[in-house]
């Protein structure tokens, strides 16, 4: 296997006939606040209200 390759953001490539541009993705541009996880976000907010920021933690698992 080889390393891992690192691009610098904006960076642009093509391959045959498709850019590709690296882009800093952030959790905002792939989970809206108002979006589907919204309930979640609510009772995050709840429950740091409640016990502290730092007490309170997501754990995701996604199975294929």
């Amino acid at each position: 296997m080889g390393q891992p390759q690192e691009w610098l953001e904006g960076s642009e490539w093509l391959i045959d006939d498709i850019l590709y541009r690296a882009e800093t993705m952030r959790r905002r541009d792939a989970v809206t606040e108002d979006g589907e996880w919204k309930p979640v976000w609510t009772v995050m907010e709840a429950l740091a209200s409640t016990h502290g920021d730092d007490n309170v933690r997501l754990v995701v698992w996604f199975d294929s």
